[in-house]
């Protein structure tokens, strides 16, 4: 299974509807499987992976059947909800088109499941789960950002009400990770959603929560752009969060030493202390940025907070 997933829920061509009342369809998803620890639904998929085909069928049944039936109450909701403007206008229309573009798939998917077609699950690193249909990938996710949790539960739900799963109720009782940080939690839940951004005078940029800009020559492979720099952006929560850990200790950056050691092209990870391997990142993408986007990157981060408006952009990526 490739590293990079592929997002087929035609993520890109929404640009983020978000009118009162109504949640925004995001890029990537949210919910527990991003705040960093397990949860019941990819403890879930991991063990239905190891059980027998009916049980693997279920469960992938269950979930696409209850992401048909979540993302046709979002359309019922938002169809109920009155336009302020005629830019919201747009943004609703768009929205509603690329949602009942993925209901429709997810109906060919589960027709595809219920007759027997070969599929498979993938749970990433982050516990997100894709179902893979006849070569189709797609996202287990809600068309909620704050809606993930529930969605994932009422799948657990469901499928444990026709199968034993009294060894997922054990588990949860072991032990479990620290939480976060609330500042930690919503910034990945800020770095969750993204758009596309075009204007007569720039170039398109694809900008994820007002926060991090990815600026591209063409708006081509526009999927794959919007997925790179999300990944791009979870690097750098990832830095974050270790410098959020470096503060509770009392040690310092260096930030000129750290301006000046940009990883080498290919290197996979890199520390920020250079004198301590307790606090080294992933780096794989950002070894690849241009020295000037790796001097704003360092910069940004030596003046981050929580509550920063200052926004990082990235004026020289591609897809590398």
């Amino acid at each position: 299974m490739p590293g990079k997933l592929l997002f087929i829920l035609i993520s890109t061509l929404i640009l983020g509807y978000s009118g009162s009342g109504f949640g925004t369809y995001v890029t990537n998803n949210t919910g527990n499987t991003l705040l960093g620890k397990s949860s019941d639904f990819s403890s879930l998929a991991r063990h239905v992976t190891q059980q027998s085909d009916i049980a693997l069928r279920d469960f992938a049944v269950i979930t696409t059947s209850t992401m048909i039936d979540a993302y046709s109450r979002a359309l019922q909701k938002s169809s109920r909800i009155r336009p302020r403007s005629q830019a919201e206008s747009r943004k609703q229309r768009t929205w509603g088109w690329a949602t009942s573009r993925v209901i429709a798939s997810l109906k060919r998917h589960l027709r595809k499941l219920e007759n027997g077609s070969a599929f498979s699950l993938y749970i990433d690193h982050l516990g997100q789960v894709l179902i893979i249909v006849d070569g189709q990938e797609f996202l287990a996710s809600s068309p909620y950002a704050d809606g993930q949790a529930g969605f994932e539960q009422q799948v657990v739900d469901y499928y444990c009400s026709y199968h034993d799963c009294g060894w997922l109720q054990q588990a949860s009782k072991g032990p479990q990770e620290p939480p976060q940080p609330r500042a930690i939690v919503d910034l990945r839940s800020r770095l969750s959603r993204g758009n596309w951004v075009f204007s007569q005078h720039d170039g398109p940029a694809y900008d994820i929560g007002d926060m991090i800009r990815c600026e591209y020559r063409d708006s081509m492979n526009r999927t794959e752009k919007a997925e790179f720099c999300h990944q791009i952006a979870n690097n750098i929560l990832q830095i974050i969060i270790s410098l959020t850990e470096i503060d509770d200790t009392n040690l310092k950056i260096n930030w000129s030493v750290l301006l000046n050691s940009q990883p080498d092209p290919g290197s996979t990870q890199f520390s920020l202390l250079p004198d301590n391997d307790q606090f080294t990142v992933h780096s794989e993408l950002l070894s690849s940025l241009s020295t000037a986007d790796w001097g704003r990157l360092i910069k940004w981060l030596e003046y981050y907070e929580p509550d920063s408006k200052t926004p990082l952009s990235f004026k020289h990526i591609e897809l590398m």
